[in-house]
């Protein structure tokens, strides 16, 4: 039974997988991003469109821990990706730029994910990567966020 059932789930993954190709097309021309008032602040979530058109969740969440001005927040970045992966970190502002990055997660829902980094580009930019491997078929993903005018833009790789 457990044969049967696995079986049926890597058929659906292929089958997803090979109804997604033929959008491939939109994924220079679709640029979708979630934008954090950090004003507001609190827990923010966001539903977007890939640019395979699938949904993805984003939530920021501001971090209780941290004092509040402004200049000296953590927040915690989540992406989902339903039916293949969450990942996420915390990310650090002072004065309105990104001090550091940590705490990287991802849990894996179908395949596995290998190769990941997390990574302070520069002041105004952060970025996880990673490698999702499905039925032998791998491609590099990840989330990123930048920081500009007291909002934090998440966006997927």
């Amino acid at each position: 039974m457990k044969t049967l059932s696995k079986f049926v789930s890597m058929l659906f993954v292929l089958f997803s997988i090979i109804l997604s190709s033929s959008t491939s097309v939109l994924a220079a021309e679709y640029d979708s991003e979630a934008v954090y008032d950090m004003n507001i602040g609190g827990t923010q979530n966001f539903v977007l469109e890939d640019s395979k058109g699938k949904e993805i969740y984003i939530t920021i969440l501001e971090n209780s821990l941290q004092t509040r001005a402004l200049e000296n927040k953590s927040y915690s970045i989540s992406l989902t990706a339903p039916l293949s992966w969450t990942a996420g970190y915390n990310v650090v502002i002072r004065n309105n730029l990104i001090s550091s990055v940590n705490s990287p997660h991802y849990k894996c829902y179908t395949g596995k994910i290998s190769s990941a980094a997390l990574k302070k580009d520069s002041s105004k930019q952060a970025t996880l990567r990673f490698t999702h491997t499905v039925l032998g078929i791998s491609t590099r993903g990840g989330v990123r966020t930048n920081i500009a005018d007291n909002k934090l833009k998440v966006s997927r790789l």
